[in-house]
This record gives C-alpha cells, sequence and structure tokens, in this order.
C-alpha cells in the first residue's frame, strides 16, 4: 500500500508542476509581471514547500503502520492536483494569490506525508523484525528501496503523460 500511496503523492505534484504552465493569468493588477514569472513562481513555491514539509515530516513521531490520520494528510494533495486541473479547464476563477497557496499547501502536505509514510512503514517493518524491547534500530533497506522506486515511477507518470495532454 505505501508504494502506491508514495507514487500518486509524487504523480499528484508532479501533476500540479506540469500544468503551472497552464493556469491562466488573471486580467487585473500587473499582467505584464504575472505572464511573464507566474510559473516561476509556482515552480519556486513547490520545490520550497515540498521542502519545508519534508523537514516538518523529519521531526513527527512515526506510527506504527499507517493510521487514518497519515491517509487524512495524504488525501490532499491529489485533491490540489485536482483543483489545479479545474482551474487550468476555467472552472475556477482566475486569481494571482490562489494557485500560489494552493502550490504552496499541497508541496507542504506533499513533503510532510510523505517522509510520514515512510516512517510509518519503517517503524512498522522494526516493530515486527527486532521486537517490542529491542534496542538496535536498524531501517529496512528494502522498503526504503521500494518507496524510492514509487516516487520516482509516480513523478514519471504524469510528465510522460503531459505530452499527450498538453
Amino acid at each position: 500500500m505505501l508504494p502506491i500511496l508514495a507514487a500518486s503523492l509524487a504523480c499528484a505534484l508532479l501533476a500540479q508542476v506540469v500544468l503551472s504552465s497552464r493556469i491562466p493569468v488573471a486580467p487585473y493588477g500587473d499582467v505584464t509581471f504575472w505572464r511573464t514569472y507566474q510559473v516561476t513562481l509556482l515552480i519556486m513555491c513547490a520545490n520550497t514547500f515540498a521542502f519545508f514539509g519534508r523537514s516538518i515530516g523529519l521531526r513527527a513521531t512515526p506510527s506504527h503502520g499507517i493510521d487514518l490520520r497519515v491517509l487524512g494528510w495524504w488525501s490532499l494533495t491529489p485533491l490540489a492536483a485536482i483543483v489545479t486541473f479545474g482551474y487550468w479547464k476555467a472552472w475556477v476563477p482566475p486569481s494571482h494569490a490562489f494557485p500560489l497557496v494552493l502550490y504552496a499547501v499541497s508541496a507542504l502536505v506533499n513533503g510532510f506525508t510523505l517522509v510520514l509514510l515512510n516512517k510509518s512503514s519503517q517503524a512498522g517493518l522494526l516493530s515486527a523484525r527486532t521486537g517490542r524491547h529491542s534496542v538496535t534500530w536498524n531501517p529496512c533497506p528494502i522498503a526504503a528501496q521500494l518507496v524510492w522506486f514509487s516516487i520516482q515511477l509516480g513523478a514519471f507518470c504524469p510528465a510522460f503523460l503531459a505530452n499527450w495532454i498538453l
């Protein structure tokens, strides 16, 4: 289950980044500035807040197994990708601040949930492998490789599909 969740997180965030060049510019304010720098600001916002989310996720304590709290955080990133797709299709009225806030929240949640999913899976494997009262704490390399592979696969799929969509 963890590889599917991690792949969907990477897929949702990269889908937002791919669609950032198609988001319409709001017709008010300094339109020339936003036409020139909107894509750069959106990509910068996604990368910066994904880093902050991963940093916050490192400080969170893992739970044994994936609980509903983690799944609740996970569901926000695909929801933000769907809103971004609706923004591109003009179902959402254009704005200057809304896409920046959407990308920031989505990337923050994405980074936090990705690290929390990884820590949760490692905690479940450690308790099953070494016992409850063991002193050793060695992360499982196979779980880490599965997480890495699922992130790469999830990042590849929207980039590959963007050739046909855009």
